[in-house]
């Protein structure tokens, strides 16, 4: 068989990654302007519900195991 084999227990793994971008496209100052201001005013209900909900589910599982 030619081609990488699957690593095997003590190999050393490494890897490597090429990033390119167009350095002229887009200036620091306004490079989180995509993200900052998006078009659409839409609300992610969801994210906002579970996001509370998991902090509520931590702070009872803090607290609650103070009363035993």
């Amino acid at each position: 068989m030619i081609g990488p084999r699957p690593p095997h227990m003590g190999d050393c793994l490494s890897h490597c990654m090429l990033i390119a971008s167009d350095c002229a496209a887009c200036r620091w100052a306004s490079r989180w302007d995509l993200y900052l201001y998006m078009g659409d005013d839409q609300i992610h209900w969801f994210s906002i519900l579970n996001s509370l909900a998991i902090v509520l589910l931590l702070t009872g599982t803090r607290f609650g195991s103070d009363c035993l």
